[in-house]
């Protein structure tokens, strides 16, 4: 079962099953292979949101004070102290150090978002191989694979539906969407944002009700997770 491997990924929402089964190389029964599972991973790699090391605490707020703003700045409360303007030289002080602290509270807060975001990946995803339903680490799904979803699990991978009777999922993570979301199987036009694509079902996001098959359209750093983590 050869994979279509496009440079720019089809609008998977946009095609009925039928076509993203074959797009994918698919199989809505069976599964994938095992030996055709074992070389789509080693093509695409595992499905892990890639985490490069984070700069620590010290090294975030050095940083604010890099910016070119921010030395001339400094370089003018220096000056002002030189000529003896030693309140222009503390309002100026006062300036910098108060940029530099919000600078380092957002550098942190979106430092601990990213974090976040990686660990919502699941560790486990029940899938079919080779006609067999299996619990299999998540980071071995690849494109093609066709994953079983119910209450209670999060979705390990970008997935088009395949069936979704009574699905809903929770995406305040992705979207900001805050209520459950209801989803379908239908295709839906392509232009639709990322929060109404309501025949996919995107990694990280939770099952809250319902059950649902999938086939995996992106794994790891190529899901909107993915994208978001980077």
């Amino acid at each position: 079962m050869a994979r279509a491997d496009p440079t720019t990924p089809p609008a998977w929402h946009a095609l009925d099953a039928a076509a993203v089964i074959a797009a994918l190389g698919g199989d809505a029964a069976r599964g994938l292979d095992d030996a055709e599972a074992a070389a789509r991973l080693r093509r695409h790699g595992p499905n892990a949101i890639e985490a490069a090391k984070p700069p620590g605490r010290l090294a975030l707020l050095l940083a604010q004070f890099t910016d070119v703003m921010v030395l001339l700045l400094i370089g003018a409360a220096a000056l002002s102290a030189l000529i003896g303007a030693l309140e222009d030289t503390a309002v100026i002080l006062a300036i910098v150090i108060l940029d530099a602290v919000v600078g380092f509270i957002q550098a942190a807060r979106a430092q601990d978002a990213v974090a976040g975001l990686r660990r919502l990946a699941a560790p486990v995803a029940t899938v079919r191989r080779q006609g067999r339903t299996v619990a299999l680490p998540a980071s071995s799904l690849v494109p093609g694979d066709l994953v079983l979803l119910e209450a209670g699990n999060t979705v390990p991978a970008d997935l088009r539906l395949l069936e979704a009777p009574g699905l809903h999922t929770g995406e305040a993570a992705l979207t900001g969407e805050s209520g459950p979301v209801l989803k379908q199987v239908a295709p839906i036009a392509a232009a639709t944002t990322l929060a109404e694509r309501s025949c996919m079902a995107y990694k990280g996001t939770s099952v809250l009700g319902g059950r649902a098959s999938g086939i995996v359209t992106a794994t790891g750093m190529g899901t909107e997770l993915g994208r978001i983590a980077t």
